[in-house]
């Protein structure tokens, strides 16, 4: 009766051992994490930007559990501007400026069939691209040509209408020297009004070797 006490005794006492001992075994694997945390090299790649969604201006991760919330923060800054609409998201409206060169320089026909009307192509392309990936732009164009900055559109013109002023102004011809300064304090004085919630961006497309200044 004792060895078979003994016998059927064993299994239990094992059991009990495996089960400590996994017990065990996982509390010293978290003291490692634990411990090995603060190693940014111990750690795999974590591509973690790949998580975050936006949601209702909110950023949050993917797993409900690593959500961020920064509802309050926001809505702290908001209270100092004193208005609950006092955050707004960056860039949902694009405001570019394009400073185009239309002086003598565009005749050269180093590009088919010559400077200007290879660049003008190019800026066509691209107020179509810009307006059908964001219908919020605001584009506005500019003319460089004889010491002067001669405005073609203004921010908010329709696509199709800036291309026909862009087609009007080509037309026109290549004349005189570019002045990038004047282009430059146009291009300020007409962003230096928008929104700090929007972008201001300022493209300069030039094709002379030199510009005429005032200073």
């Amino acid at each position: 009766m004792l060895m078979a006490d003994k016998e059927t005794a064993k299994p239990f006492i094992v059991e009990e051992l495996i089960t400590e001992f996994e017990q065990r075994f996982d509390i010293d694997e978290q003291r490692d994490e634990e411990l090995y945390a603060q190693y940014a090299w111990e750690k795999d790649f974590d591509k973690s930007w790949e998580q975050l969604v936006d949601k209702d201006g909110v950023l949050q991760f993917i797993h409900q559990k690593d959500v961020i919330d920064t509802t309050s923060s926001f809505e702290g800054i908001a209270a100092q501007h004193g208005s609950e609409e006092g955050i707004q998201k960056r860039g949902v409206v694009r405001n570019l400026v394009i400073m185009f060169d239309t002086s003598d320089a565009m005749r050269e026909v180093d590009f088919k069939p010559d400077r200007l009307h290879c660049a003008a192509g190019a800026v066509n392309g691209l107020i179509q691209g810009l307006f059908h990936q964001g219908p919020m732009t605001q584009l506005a164009l500019i003319s460089l040509r004889n010491k002067r900055s001669i405005l073609v559109s203004k921010l908010g013109t329709p696509p199709s209408e800036q291309v026909e002023l862009l087609d009007r102004t080509i037309k026109e011809g290549a004349e005189g020297i570019p002045s990038l300064q004047n282009g430059l304090e146009m291009a300020l004085g007409i962003l230096s009004g928008m929104p700090p919630y929007t972008t201001r961006e300022v493209l300069v497309i030039f094709g002379s070797t030199k510009t005429f200044d005032p200073r």
